[in-house]
């Protein structure tokens, strides 16, 4: 504020003002600045509650949906030794493919052995 008050006096003797009249400028630059920000925190305090009653309601929504999906639970079967497919994979290149190099192949074997 101290430069806006020496830039202010700077301008005001150059166009002839007096200190009073800048000081007047200044005081009502203040009022300005304060009201702008009083509503800029308004607005922003108004935004926080809506996300305030939103982020309410969306903690309300999840506990209800949580309290249905309890009772479904996925029964995984646990093994000492992983499962192996009963018949080998054997993939079939072309004979470009085969010379370039080895493809990594990820598959999910069942209980049974099936690929």
């Amino acid at each position: 504020m101290r430069r806006y008050f020496t830039l202010l006096l700077f301008i005001g003797l150059v166009w002839g003002q007096t200190d009073t009249d800048l000081q007047n400028k200044l005081d009502s630059l203040r009022k300005e600045l304060e009201e702008h920000e009083q509503e800029r925190n308004i607005k922003i305090q108004e935004k926080l509650d809506s996300l305030n009653k939103i982020q309410s309601e969306l903690d309300r929504l999840s506990k209800e949906n949580n309290d249905e999906f309890d009772a479904q639970k996925i029964v995984l079967p646990l093994y000492d030794y992983p499962p192996f497919p009963t018949k080998p994979i054997k993939p079939k290149y072309s004979k470009i493919s085969s010379e370039r190099g080895n493809v990594i192949i990820g598959a999910f074997i069942n209980e049974k052995g099936n690929v």
